[in-house]
């Protein structure tokens, strides 16, 4: 736990590097060009598509999208999604070994969660 939360202040206080965006982008271009090799992928770009209110799939519009992100675009996001007290533990098991958990990680007070709730 405590490596992950490493790397999440790592990517709050630092940019990518532009190998990792480049990775990233790569990665997401993949998957758009892969978007009509089966059945399975096209109908879930479709849905997707309807989801974002789009109507049809957008994949050259997309790709514009992601050759236009910077590392300081990337980095801005992360700011703001990994602000300090934005993120919540979930640690689940027996209480005492949960409560372990929390304190070795310095992850404050352990509280109750009732799913539902």
């Amino acid at each position: 736990m405590r490596l992950f939360r490493d790397v999440l202040e790592q990517m709050r206080e630092a940019p990518p590097t532009a190998q990792e965006v480049q990775r990233a982008k790569a990665v997401r271009l993949a998957e758009l060009d892969a978007a009509y090799d089966d059945v399975f992928d096209t109908s879930q770009e479709w849905l997707r598509a309807i989801a974002l209110g789009t109507g049809a799939p957008r994949i050259e519009e997309e790709r514009a999208e992601i050759a236009s992100v910077t590392a300081a675009d990337v980095h801005k996001l992360a700011r703001t999604i990994l602000a300090r007290g934005s993120t919540r533990w979930v640690v689940s098991g027996d209480r005492s070994a949960a409560a372990r958990a929390v304190q070795a990680n310095a992850l404050g007070q352990l509280h109750w969660m009732l799913a539902g709730r």
